[in-house]
């Protein structure tokens, strides 16, 4: 006669591991559902903060071939503070980028720039916020910039 676990031992083994199993399960989704709440919740806030956002470039921007400095002034036209305000020349082959020109621009403030090293040839100028809804909008083309010497 061979010898083995008793039936009794048997099932109390499979029930323990059973358990044990389904309470590291519960546990992950707990923590899941919790950090994926969270993430979109914020997400959802910094999007409804955002449609009140808005920024566009103020006066003359201005272009010397000299110094190859690009410089004027930006204006948030929105209802909230905007942050990490940066700026994008483009060219036809190629972009530089000029990031956290602006740490910050209060609501209907205005603030400059001077944009150095910007070489002749570019089409236009970008200027992005911490708001991604209003990135790409603000845009001036090289036609719309005075060109001095």
């Amino acid at each position: 006669m061979k010898k083995g676990i008793s039936p009794l031992i048997a099932e109390v083994l499979l029930i323990g591991f059973t358990v044990t199993v389904a309470s590291i399960v519960i546990l992950w989704a707990t923590s899941f559902t919790r950090t994926s709440t969270s993430t979109i919740g914020n997400q959802a806030n910094v999007q409804t903060i955002c449609m009140s956002a808005g920024i566009d470039f103020y006066g003359t921007i201005t272009y010397n071939s000299t110094s190859r400095t690009l410089s004027g002034y930006v204006r948030n036209t929105g209802n909230v503070p905007l942050g990490n305000i940066s700026f994008q020349v483009i060219y036809p082959t190629t972009t530089t980028n000029f990031p956290n020109q602006i740490s910050e621009l209060l609501p209907q403030n205005v603030a400059s720039f001077s944009l150095p090293n910007v070489d002749q040839g570019f089409n236009s100028l970008i200027v992005y916020t911490n708001c991604s809804s209003v990135q790409g909008t603000t845009k001036i083309d090289s036609s719309q910039i005075s060109f001095v010497s």
